[in-house]
């Protein structure tokens, strides 16, 4: 049952282009959380940077997440500088400021297509 209500969501994003989405009847025109990235940095009120640190083979790091034009890019890359391939990922959470269980959820995403990255929303 989770899968499937995941993959629904997934097709739904995929397919919803940039318009913004009719309100489901029943839902408040108010949003309960929102973020529309307009400055230059994270906003740390709302967000915070996750799993700082080793991950797996990742290291986690703030500098991986940008802010700039209204949009929000998390990055992954990797560096060779030590003679030793090393993987960088970012990570971000509304875990300590904002939760909800249920409700109506509207964005616009764009996933990186690359092998090897794990993407979620």
């Amino acid at each position: 049952m989770k899968v499937q209500l995941a993959s629904m969501l997934l097709l739904s994003l995929l397919f919803s282009g940039y318009a913004s989405a009719l309100i489901p009847e029943g839902f408040s025109s108010t949003p309960s959380f929102e973020d529309n990235f307009n400055g230059t940095m994270l906003d740390i009120q709302k967000w915070d940077y996750r799993s700082l640190g080793v991950r797996k083979n990742c290291i986690n790091t703030q500098s991986a997440v940008t802010v700039q034009n209204g949009h929000l890019t998390i990055k992954t890359y990797s560096n060779s500088s030590s003679g030793k391939l090393q993987n960088y990922c970012g990570m971000i959470s509304t875990q300590k400021s904002f939760l909800q269980a249920y409700g109506y959820w509207e964005a616009a995403v764009r996933f990186n297509r690359a092998e090897g990255n794990q993407v979620a929303f």
